[in-house]
C-alpha cells in the first residue's frame, strides 16, 4: 500500500489491475468463444459478480470494462447489458448479507411463557436498573416505561429520545446504556453513527438505536442531528434520497422512525433535548454502593428482556386503545414525548399511574428549571462582564462581595433571587459552573486573603457568550446607562419565571432533589 499527498492509504495501479485480471481469468470470461453455449456464458458471468463483493466503485468500473471486452469472444448478445446485470444483482445480495449481519447483532429472545402483571414487571426493571446505576427512583421510573416503550412502539405516535446525560465521565452511562441493550427490544449499540447509518438502519432493521458518546461527534453535525430529530415523530421520520439510476431507482425512501437512547457528557443540542426524556446522571458517592454489571449479570437479564417481550405481545392492542390523562406541563412537545410512557403507566396496576404522571411532571419541572437557570447565567455573566467594564469591581473580587455588587445594580433581579433575599455566594457559585468558573483563594490585600474570582477567570466565558467584545465599551460609561437597553432581555428572563422561583424555592428543590439529586455510578 502508498500513501498519497493526503495521507490516505491507496492501492497501487498495477495491484488493481493485477485483481481486476485475476477476477476476470478466475470466471472463464476470457476463455469463451462463438461455440460457447449460453449456459456457459451465464456460469462465467456469475462467478465474475460474486468475485465483485468488496471492490470500490472504481475497481467495479475497471472490472466491467475489462469483462466487456472478454465476452467479445462469445456470440452472447449485449455484451455490456449481460455484465450490468450480473453486477447490479451482486450488489443487492451483498445488501442483503449486509442486513443479515446487522440482524446477527440484534437479540431477540422468546416471549416467557406466561402472562404477568406490568406493575410486577415495572417494579423488577426500577429495583434492576438501581441495582447497576446510581439515580433516583423518579429517574429509574422513567427509564423503565421507556424500555417497554421500545417493545410496545407500533402503539406509539412519538418516540422521545432517552437522553442520558452527565457532567463528566464515569457517571454511569454506558452502564445504563448495557442495560438498556439487555432489556430493550431489537437493541443496537453504537459509539459512533452517521446519518445515512441511522435512516438506512432504522429502516432496514427497526432496532433500539443506542448511541454512545454522542459528545465526541453529534455537536456540530447537522445532517445527524436532523435525522435524530425526524425520528422522534412517526408521520415526520421519512429521509428522502437519491436513488441509483442504473438499478432503476431513481428516489429512494427511507422510514428514519424508531426508538433512540443517547449518552453524552455535557448537553445535547437544543432541538433533541426538546425532543427528549432528560437523564442526568452524576458520579457516585463513596458512600453508594452498586453491583458491577458484568458480562455473567448481564446473562442472567434475559428472562427480564424476555418478560417484557411477552407483556407487549399481551397488550399492544390495549395500549392503542388507551386513553392516557393529560399532564399539567409547560409546553405541547413535553406532553408528547410522554404520552406513550404514561399510557403505558396507565394499564398497571396499583399506584403506577399516579408514580408515572409524577415521574412525567418532576423530571419535566427539573428540566425546566435546568433550562432557566441556564438563561440566568447568561444574565449574571453580563451583569459581571458590566461590573468589570465599568470599574465598579478590580482584577480580583471575593465571592461575597460580588454578590452584595450584583445585589446593588438597578433592575437586575440578584437583590431578591434567594427567596426574595440577597443573591448567595452558594447560589452565585453554582450559575457560574454553568461556564465553567470555579471560585479559588484570592489575594485581596497583603494581610487579606478570600474565596473569590480574578479578572482573568472570565475571559473565557466572556469571549465565548458576551456578544460585545470586552473593549468595546470603556471603563468610564456608567453602569446604569449600559444596562438601560437590557431591561427588555432581563425582564423577559424573569418573567417567564421568577428567577426566586428556581433551583432555592421549594417547589424545584423537592423536583431537583427527587430526580436529580442522587449520585451515579
Amino acid at each position: 500500500m502508498a500513501c498519497d499527498t493526503t495521507g490516505r492509504m491507496h492501492k497501487p495501479a498495477n495491484e488493481i489491475a493485477d485483481r481486476v485480471a485475476s477476477i476476470v481469468a478466475a470466471s472463464g470470461l476470457s476463455s469463451l468463444h462463438q461455440l460457447s453455449a449460453t449456459d456457459e456464458v451465464a456460469h462465467a458471468v456469475t462467478l465474475l459478480a460474486n468475485q465483485a463483493d468488496g471492490l470500490s466503485e472504481v475497481e467495479r468500473e475497471l472490472l466491467r470494462t475489462e469483462a466487456v471486452g472478454a465476452l467479445k469472444g462469445s456470440r452472447a448478445q449485449g455484451n455490456a447489458r449481460l455484465i450490468d446485470a450480473a453486477l447490479r444483482a451482486s450488489r443487492r445480495e451483498h445488501g442483503r448479507s449486509k442486513d443479515e449481519r446487522i440482524a446477527g447483532l440484534i437479540n431477540e429472545p422468546d416471549p416467557w411463557p406466561h402472562p404477568l402483571e406490568l406493575e410486577t414487571l415495572l417494579d423488577e426493571l426500577t429495583t434492576t436498573i438501581r441495582a447497576h446505576v446510581c439515580m433516583s427512583e423518579v429517574e429509574a421510573d422513567a427509564v423503565a416505561l421507556w424500555v417497554l416503550h421500545t417493545h410496545v412502539l407500533d402503539a406509539a405516535a412519538i418516540s422521545p429520545r432517552l437522553a442520558i446525560l452527565s457532567p463528566t465521565k464515569r457517571c454511569g452511562k454506558t452502564t445504563l446504556l448495557k442495560l438498556l441493550g439487555a432489556f430493550s427490544r431489537r437493541a443496537l449499540p453504537a459509539s459512533s453513527v452517521s446519518a445515512a447509518a441511522i435512516y438506512r438502519v432504522m429502516d432496514t432493521a427497526s432496532p433500539t438505536l443506542l448511541i454512545d458518546e454522542a459528545d465526541t461527534f453529534l455537536t456540530h453535525n447537522e445532517e445527524l442531528r436532523g435525522i435524530l430529530n425526524a425520528g422522534h415523530d412517526r408521520e415526520m421520520a421519512k429521509v428522502v434520497r437519491s436513488g441509483r439510476p442504473d438499478d432503476g431507482v431513481v428516489v429512494d425512501v427511507f422510514d428514519a422512525w424508531g426508538a433512540v437512547a443517547i449518552a453524552a457528557i455535557g448537553q445535547l443540542p437544543d432541538t433533541l433535548i426538546d425532543r427528549s426524556i432528560v437523564i442526568r446522571l452524576r458520579r457516585k458517592r463513596k458512600s453508594e454502593r452498586v453491583v458491577r454489571l458484568r458480562r455473567r449479570e448481564r446473562e442472567r437479564l434475559v428472562p427480564l428482556q424476555r418478560r417484557c417481550i411477552r407483556w407487549a405481545q399481551d397488550n399492544l392492542n390495549a395500549l392503542k386503545e388507551a386513553r392516557p390523562p393529560e399532564l399539567s406541563l409547560a409546553s405541547d412537545r413535553a406532553a408528547d414525548n410522554w404520552e406513550a410512557l404514561v399510557a403505558i403507566g396507565s394499564l398497571a396496576a396499583g399506584n403506577w399511574a399516579q408514580r408515572t404522571v409524577a415521574t412525567a411532571e418532576g423530571i419535566t419541572k427539573a428540566l425546566e428549571a435546568d433550562e432557566l437557570e441556564g438563561q440566568t447565567a447568561e444574565v449574571l455573566l453580563k451583569d459581571v462582564h458590566d461590573l468589570f467594564q465599568a470599574g465598579a469591581i478590580k482584577e480580583r473580587v471575593s465571592m461575597r462581595d460580588l454578590c452584595e455588587r450584583l445585589s446593588g445594580i438597578d433592575g437586575a433581579p440578584w437583590s431578591t433571587h434567594n427567596a426574595g433575599k440577597s443573591l448567595t455566594t452558594a447560589q452565585l457559585g453554582r450559575l457560574l459552573r454553568t461556564f465553567r468558573i470555579k471560585p479559588h483563594t484570592v489575594r485581596l490585600s497583603a494581610a487579606l486573603t478570600s474565596k473569590g474570582f480574578q479578572r482573568a477567570d472570565f475571559n473565557d466565558a466572556f469571549t465565548r457568550y458576551i456578544r460585545q467584545p470586552v473593549t468595546s465599551v470603556t471603563p468610564t460609561t456608567s453602569l446604569e446607562e449600559r444596562r438601560a437597553p437590557r431591561e427588555s432581555q432581563a425582564t423577559g428572563v424573569t418573567g417567564r419565571d421568577s428567577p426566586e422561583k428556581m433551583t432555592d424555592s421549594d417547589d424545584v428543590t423537592d423536583v431537583t432533589a427527587h430526580a436529580g439529586d442522587a449520585g451515579s455510578q
